[in-house]
């Protein structure tokens, strides 16, 4: 690869997170082209009836989705997926019980 070409990329991230990336990116002397593949949308819910040992966030959207229409449980121990959906949830006056050393589901397994 050479000239131009060799410094050019494609984000394929959703609008919101693209941004984010872009100026990484930039900074580092990469042409970006946007082309945000993926939108993410809340959906109306209920929380089902009952108690929860957990809630267990996998994303900061997903903190801000659930936060809009539901209550935390208030036996449940809050799991935080990395320090992005921490920062979420401590925005929101929540603070995590756990975080997983892996930031994903099976590091969320094995904190459980």
């Amino acid at each position: 690869m050479g000239g131009r070409c060799a410094r050019r990329v494609i984000l394929t991230r959703s609008r919101e997170d693209i941004e984010k990336d872009r100026r990484l990116f930039e900074n580092l002397g990469f042409e970006v082209v946007p082309l945000p593949l993926i939108e993410t949308v809340p959906l109306s819910f209920q929380l089902p009836e009952g108690n929860f040992a957990f809630v267990i966030f996998q994303s900061a959207k997903a903190v801000r989705y659930f936060l809009r229409g539901a209550e935390m449980p208030s036996a449940a121990k809050i799991v935080a997926v990395g320090k992005k959906t921490e920062k979420a949830l401590k925005e929101r006056g929540y603070r995590a019980d756990i975080i997983p050393e892996e930031y994903r589901a099976e590091g969320i397994v094995k904190a459980l």
